[in-house]
């Protein structure tokens, strides 16, 4: 277990993704705001009214709220709360067409989050993601993020360098991309912190960590080899979930019938991608499937009990019941997330800490976080983690665009 904890919520995201960057991180209440500010997704939204029921979406939020989609460029929009309010509704019961309607108005909102929130991958690479997962390396610190997105394992894994094997032996020019990794390769990765090691569980299929094409890996092959065993410390314990956390659903993407033949069953499992595409709203697919996202939605009534959710909070559990010093970035323990309070005051009702960081703009965060852990002594406080590091927010003297302005 780790002395150094860091919790992140989404205001991390604020501090480590690059300003000059098009795509900005959203919040729960300004999800609409971020997403129709960006020219991109305005100039797209027709494509998406194509794939995603967007338009049905936007037909309940104006029956509800009362806010058009003009309205919602401007108007704060709680989308938590709108999805509570669909699952809520679907638990009472209800004539099958407007249940269909409902589900079809939370699918579009789910899948238009996790679309925007995979646009984010690698945009983190800023001195502040640089200095965060330098500072995870070298405390070997456990991170606990409630973030679907991947921007904290990528500042971790650039932050610890380039690997000793960048690419399995084998797989030179003459190498075809399909052909089978040898098992004394499987330890090859781009960057020397793996991502499959540190989610304090195993996956049952994995994309190799290396550049180029992905190289699908079965799990079982993957952690057999030596130097592939899990992470102890330096893990990031994602509570809800990834955008790159996939099982194969039951539909296929091409249909594989051969006449006379039974159609083949979805393999099971959890697999780890290397960067899970939410192209234009349409959910990734892999080896002919189309996958679902292991994610709990940004909704009152989470679902905790499925795999592989029980190992990660029993594992948080047990990290922050060790730890001594916590930081706290961007996360203010909203009142719908009291499975998070109660994960607080569980892990510190035998111990305290000694050291207590809280990054937020809200001060009021700071004596949260003092109940739940008991502790009196000094806290730093600070707006967000680039005036903590005292650090520049870009690596270059770059000011974002207006939405509307012509590219340079």
């Amino acid at each position: 277990m780790a002395d150094v904890v860091f919790l992140l919520g989404a205001g991390f995201n604020c501090s480590v993704v690059d300003p000059s960057r098009e795509v900005t991180p959203p919040l729960a209440r300004n999800f609409f705001q971020v997403l129709l500010g960006s020219r991109r997704y305005r100039d797209s939204l027709d494509v998406f009214r194509g794939r995603l029921f967007v338009d049905v979406l936007l037909e309940e939020i104006e029956r509800y709220w009362k806010l058009d989609l003009d309205a919602l460029k401007s108007t704060a929009f709680d989308i938590e709360e709108c999805l509570t309010l669909f699952e809520s509704q679907l638990a009472d019961g209800l004539p099958p067409d407007r249940e269909l309607r409902l589900r079809r108005a939370g699918y579009a909102l789910r899948n238009l989050l996790l679309t925007y929130l995979g646009d984010l991958s690698y945009s983190g690479s800023t001195p502040t993601a640089r200095r965060f997962g330098s500072d995870v390396l070298e405390s070997s610190a456990d991170v606990l993020t409630f973030n679907y997105d991947t921007l904290a394992e990528e500042a971790i894994a650039s932050a610890s360098g380039i690997g000793p094997k960048v690419q399995p032996k084998q797989a030179g020019a003459a190498a075809p991309w399909d052909s089978e990794i040898p098992d004394e390769d499987l330890d090859a990765s781009h960057l020397s912190w793996k991502p499959a090691l540190a989610s304090s569980f195993s996956f049952d299929e994995i994309d190799l960590p290396i550049a180029g094409v992905p190289r699908q890996v079965a799990g079982e092959r993957y952690y057999a080899h030596t130097n592939n065993t899990l992470y102890e410390r330096t893990r990031v314990l994602k509570l809800h979930g990834s955008i790159n956390w996939l099982r194969y659903s039951s539909l296929r993407v091409i249909p594989p019938e051969i006449e006379g033949r039974p159609q083949a069953l979805p393999p099971p499992g959890l697999v780890l991608e290397g960067h899970a595409n939410y192209w234009l709203g349409a959910p990734p697919t892999r080896n002919g499937w189309r996958m679902e996202s292991v994610v709990l939605p940004p909704q009152l009534y989470k679902q905790y009990g499925e795999h592989p959710f029980p190992l990660v909070w029993t594992e948080a559990l047990r990290t922050l019941s060790e730890c001594r010093s916590l930081i706290v970035v961007g996360y203010s323990f909203p009142p719908t997330d009291f499975r998070t309070k109660r994960l607080f005051l569980e892990a510190f009702s035998n111990h305290t800490l000694s050291q207590l960081v809280v990054v937020n703009p809200d001060t009021s965060v700071t004596g949260v976080v003092r109940r739940l852990t008991r502790y009196d002594g000094p806290a730093v406080s600070c707006d967000n983690l680039t005036s903590l590091y005292g650090l520049p927010p870009s690596w270059f003297p770059l000011t974002r665009r207006a939405p509307d302005d012509p590219p340079s």
